[in-house]
């Protein structure tokens, strides 16, 4: 059976170039990139071309280039590190990756002012709230595009008015979908992934901008100019490096591409009787829809769909496994019942109108079969 990927906002396509690189890279030998001699020398090059090429995406200094082991751990580094310089309320909105929204579960529980903004339908939070929580905020944490219904946050609109306090942006969804520049942003920090552009798993970055008032908050480390401790995963940094170089290279056209690629699946849900869109059509991400049908259960029409190759998701894969509608969705006001029918599409840097063409195919007959299943438990 042939497979269709449509689940890019989980994990995109390893890109050629990053597996070139990756492979280049181990093929170095052995050695660490903390070490004085040649083998160490080898490396450390190959580590400071990929911090230069992450860096050049989002328009920062290779030196504020963080490596981590993904955006997950970006988030949790900035957040930690500001609040660690503050004792001031944190601020964030109601629809945040669960990598955020934990952290500020557990800074409440630990007796600090935990400030949420409420989101509309899509997941958009409302900049005057922001703007006005942000008080004498230790931090303002927010996702710059929403990964279950493609939503594009207001955050370069709300960031000049924050009044002093430090915005830390997840821009992992957003980041080779849309043009991302840390200094128009008006972040102080910026969490990156590397699998989200067509590099390989494992990989990410904290963007830390140089005088942020962040302080490590794990103690010293003697990595990553003292910011992270571990010795670097070179390869896959250096896999990281190549994605960011492609995606500077012809993001754009990507982007352009693929929302044309997606085109005949907003028409065909419109067309189709009880199919709902759930996504925006503008100020959203070029490749992305949330689909809702009457009478369908999401995870009985993704089922249907994997059965016939085609692979798409009920929300974030952050929360695979677990039979629950995407939080974004209940935040945004949509009832249990809506929310439980969400499924999501998301096309990547290779996705073909061939295969969109396959899914709305299959989609009629698959929603069809599952209304008449009936609900399931």
């Amino acid at each position: 059976m042939s497979e269709i990927y449509l689940d890019a906002n989980a994990s995109a396509p390893l890109r050629p170039e990053a597996r070139l690189a990756i492979l280049g890279a181990l093929d170095l030998g052995p050695g660490n990139p903390s070490s004085p001699h040649g083998a160490g020398r080898r490396l450390r090059k190959v580590l400071g071309d990929a911090r230069e090429a992450v860096a050049a995406l989002v328009g920062a200094r290779p030196g504020e280039v963080v490596f981590t082991s993904g955006a997950t751990e970006a988030n949790a580094l900035a957040v930690l590190g500001f609040l660690a310089q503050s004792t001031g309320p944190f601020v964030t909105t109601r629809a945040e990756h669960s990598s955020i929204a934990r952290l500020a579960d557990r800074a409440e529980t630990a007796g600090r002012v935990v400030r949420r903004a409420g989101v509309d339908r899509f997941g958009r939070f409302d900049g005057a709230e922001i703007v006005r929580f942000s008080a004498g905020a230790a931090l303002v944490a927010a996702t710059l595009a929403e990964p279950v219904t493609g939503a594009i946050e207001p955050i370069a609109d709300v960031a000049h008015r924050l009044g002093g306090a430090p915005l830390h942006v997840d821009a992992a969804q957003a980041v080779g979908r849309i043009a991302v520049a840390r200094d128009a942003l008006g972040a102080a920090s910026v969490a990156l992934s590397a699998h989200k552009i067509g590099g390989p798993l494992g990989v990410g970055a904290l963007v830390l901008r140089e005088g942020a008032g962040w302080r490590n908050p794990f103690g010293d480390a003697t990595q990553e100019l003292g910011r992270r401790a571990g010795t670097e995963a070179v390869a896959l940094a250096a896999g990281f490096g190549a994605a960011a170089a492609a995606v500077r290279e012809r993001g754009a056209e990507e982007a352009v591409r693929m929302a044309a690629v997606l085109a005949p699946l907003f028409e065909l849900v419109a067309a189709l009787p009880g199919g709902e869109i759930l996504s925006p059509r503008e100020n959203a991400l070029p490749n992305t829809v949330l689909v809702a049908f009457d009478g369908c259960r999401g995870d009985a029409l993704m089922a249907a769909l994997d059965v016939r190759g085609l692979r798409v998701s009920t929300g974030s894969a952050c929360a695979s496994g677990a039979r629950v509608p995407p939080e974004v969705l209940l935040a945004g006001g949509h009832g249990r019942e809506m929310a439980a029918r969400a499924v999501r599409i998301s096309v990547a840097w290779n996705t073909s109108s061939d295969e969109i063409l396959v899914l709305t195919h299959v989609l009629r007959e698959v929603v069809a079969r599952v209304r008449d299943a009936g609900p399931t438990s």
